[in-house]
């Protein structure tokens, strides 16, 4: 494999966005990881990552080409850990804001350059992710959005 990246020529507004259920399977999500890196992606939608605690500390795995974003910010258990991760690629020009609509570790918003990313995990049986999504008006503006020119 060379040691030189590809460059790929696209659009500069155009976001490339990977997404996983990874079961809660180390492997599984490593696997994830690195063919998104690999493939270039700059968003990775993860459902069910793998977590862990240990010595009473909160564990992920470290990434080191992205940055991964939940809103749980401590858990004990697979009861409390977060369902649904994102992971955005470490780059100067994607500009990425965790939205805060409600607290909750089965939905994260995220917007990356503008767009409104929603990563949800939805449980089986289960619809209370599910119910919050479909409440939220797509028409409402997230905290820190701008209006798309025209």
């Amino acid at each position: 494999m060379s040691r030189h990246r590809r460059q790929r020529k696209s659009n500069s507004k155009t976001l490339r966005i990977f997404q996983a259920n990874v079961g809660k399977i180390a492997p599984a999500r490593d696997c994830a990881l690195v063919l998104a890196d690999v493939e270039e992606y700059e968003v990775v939608l993860c459902q069910e990552p793998w977590t862990e605690t240990k010595d009473c500390r909160c564990l992920m795995k470290p990434t080191r080409p992205t940055t991964p974003f939940h809103w749980v910010s401590s858990w004990d258990s697979t009861t409390t850990r977060p369902r649904a991760m994102t992971y955005v690629r470490r780059d100067s020009r994607l500009i990425t804001n965790l939205q805060q609509l409600y607290i909750t570790r089965d939905i994260l918003w995220l917007m990356v350059n503008n767009v409104t990313i929603v990563n949800i995990h939805r449980r089986p049986d289960y619809d209370v992710a599910l119910n919050m999504l479909l409440q939220w008006a797509t028409t409402e503006r997230l905290p820190g959005s701008r209006r798309p020119q025209r």
